[in-house]
């Protein structure tokens, strides 16, 4: 019993393999078309993705400066009620 277990998980295996090599083929016999158009999309989702990160690194760098002058111009008024000037 345990024998044929094994028999069908090799076979499974093996047709696995098979199918993988038989699609490689068709892939490579094809000119590998379908491999560039994968690597092409891929390659505009990157460029998309750091895009949109630069403008996000961007918005944050201007509201940190907000903030630290709201912080700046908070500890003068609060110096200025502290000294009574």
């Amino acid at each position: 019993m345990a024998r044929k277990k094994t028999r069908n998980i090799k076979r499974l295996v093996l047709l696995i393999l098979l199918a993988a090599s038989l699609a490689a083929a068709a892939v490579l016999i094809g000119g590998g078309d379908s491999i560039r158009w994968l690597g092409k999309g891929s390659k505009d989702a990157g460029e998309a993705l750091k895009d949109k990160s630069k403008e996000l690194g961007d918005k944050a760098d201007t509201l940190k400066e907000k903030a630290a002058d709201a912080a700046e111009g908070i500890k003068k008024d609060v110096g200025r009620k502290i000294t009574g000037n």
